[in-house]
């Protein structure tokens, strides 16, 4: 192949590393909302225990697969994406705040 191919085949390449990839994000999303659901039937059950730390602790590392998806693909993340980002880390935050509490 020419020049033009391997020019082609790049442009290709980087159009695709920037794509956002939907299934990958569905999932993160879909998992880190049944997280803080899990986090949130525990917890209401005002059962503050290994179980509880547990489920928030996994809720704020899936939040963090979900941040780390949308800084690698910021061009094309829209506010939509944005938006859950931001109220499931306040989900997250008063989880947390709940442990902490009950640690004392």
């Amino acid at each position: 192949m020419g020049l033009l191919g391997r020019k082609e085949r790049a442009a290709q390449r980087r159009a695709h590393n920037r794509a956002l990839p939907v299934e990958r994000l569905a999932s993160l999303s879909a998992a880190l909302l049944d997280a803080i659901a899990k986090a949130r039937t525990h917890g209401g059950e005002n059962t503050v225990d290994a179980a509880f730390r547990k489920a928030v602790k996994h809720a704020r590392e899936m939040h963090e697969l979900l941040l780390a998806a949308l800084i690698e693909h910021e061009p094309v993340v829209t506010g939509y994406l944005r938006g859950l980002a931001a109220t499931t880390d306040n989900s997250i935050a008063e989880l947390e705040a709940i442990a902490r509490d009950h640690e004392r």
